[in-house]
């Protein structure tokens, strides 16, 4: 079978089929083809956003499970979108993978885990046995982890409870400003900024629409007013007791105005934004001389251009200009939706036999950007080449 496990995996990937796909990875973890289900992951984290809105819950509960069983389920996480519904009312097959995630993450304590796990563990029928019994034996020891943990710190647990209950109640939070220079005083409302207490909202995803919990942390609030900014040293903080979760923030230029609003991993660097009124054109070009900043593509970008209906499958190339022309461009500006479409050409042109695989979709992602260069660019720079050299895929 490792012979053809190349000619598999392509064959497969073009398909596009969540059904073939979730087979094939059931098939190589069967198999315990760890190196070979290690780099199919590698395909799947860049195929995902085409197979997000067709699979199914049984289908993501077979990736999820045997992502989180090789250690990349957390990569996955960040990826999904439409199937994050799943992960909010979890069926059978994905509660054994939200019970693991619920218990190492502190949403549940031991006794409400080992419940919960008594109640699953007869019930699975879903998942294959060979997923199931490497789930429930991951289960188990966090589960033995938990309770002792919860031995050791009985007493300090009901301290810190005692103490919940006698805080004083502070406001709640849904979204905060992040303050963009070092300053005592608000510049436009001529105020003075004041330090309090606040219950800032937490969300376990990137796209989740709700609220995972409240956590209490000191604010900038302006005098007067109901307005709450955040500083390095407070998002310093609040990284080291919510690492890996989300906040929504508000980013204002130095002038105090508005710039945009987004979702904030708490778990990444944070450093102010900038607004470069010009911008070296991306290019789709692919080698060792492409630039970090050209690869590090702000993601809220992807799902913000995919949000507005911008795809290749099923629209005209007469209905993807409109969108740009009369959504993107005009919403996320020229620079974002020229990066965004850039950074999908390079990415599939990056994978083995890229661009014979995904030929249509290179095509038409370069017409549209060569498109939008046309129209809105200004000659102010040298246009980047879209060719890759030949010995990146020999």
């Amino acid at each position: 079978m490792s012979e053809n496990i190349k000619i598999i995996t392509e064959n497969v990937f073009m398909s596009n089929s969540p059904e073939a796909i979730t087979e094939m990875v059931r098939c190589y973890f069967t198999y315990a083809l760890k190196e070979e289900l290690q780099l199919i992951y590698n395909d799947l984290l860049i195929e995902w956003e085409f197979i997000d809105y067709d699979i199914s819950e049984q289908q993501l509960s077979t990736i999820l499970n045997i992502a989180l069983i090789i250690g990349r389920d957390m990569e996955l996480l960040d990826k999904m979108d439409s199937t994050l519904k799943y992960l909010e009312e979890p069926g059978t097959g994905l509660s054994l993978y939200q019970l693991y995630y619920d218990l190492n993450n502190g949403v549940i304590d031991y006794s409400t885990g080992k419940e919960k796990f008594d109640n699953i563990k007869n019930k699975t029928t879903v998942i294959a046995n060979c997923e199931q019994h490497r789930l429930l034996s991951l289960l188990e020891h966090t589960l033995l982890k938990e309770h002792s943990e919860i031995m050791d710190n009985t007493e300090n647990k009901l301290k810190e409870n005692k103490e919940e209950v006698t805080k004083q109640e502070v406001p709640s939070i849904k979204t905060v400003k992040k303050l963009p220079i070092k300053t005592k005083f608000h510049p436009k409302k001529n105020v003075p900024f004041e330090k309090v207490s606040v219950s800032l909202a937490i969300y376990k995803f990137k796209n989740s629409k709700n609220i995972h919990e409240y956590s209490q942390t000191y604010l900038l609030k302006s005098k007067g007013y109901q307005e709450y900014f955040i500083t390095m040293k407070q998002l310093r903080k609040l990284k080291r007791d919510k690492e890996g979760y989300w906040i929504e923030v508000v980013y204002l230029d130095e002038n105090f105005n508005f710039d945009k609003k987004s979702m904030l991993n708490l778990k990444d660097s944070i450093e102010p934004q900038q607004n470069d009124k010009n911008f070296k054109w991306p290019t789709t070009e692919i080698n060792e001389e492409t630039s970090e900043s050209e690869n590090n593509i702000d993601l809220n970008s992807k799902s913000a251009l995919r949000d507005l209906g911008y795809r290749i499958t099923g629209l005209s190339r007469k209905e993807r200009w409109d969108i740009l022309a009369n959504k993107a461009v005009p919403k996320l500006g020229l620079k974002r939706v020229a990066n965004m479409i850039a950074y999908l050409v390079r990415g599939r042109k990056s994978m083995k036999d890229g661009i014979k695989r995904n030929r249509n979709s290179i095509t038409e992602w370069e017409y549209d950007l060569q498109k939008l260069k046309d129209k809105y660019y200004r000659k102010d720079f040298v246009w980047p080449f879209t060719d890759i050299k030949k010995n990146l895929h020999k």
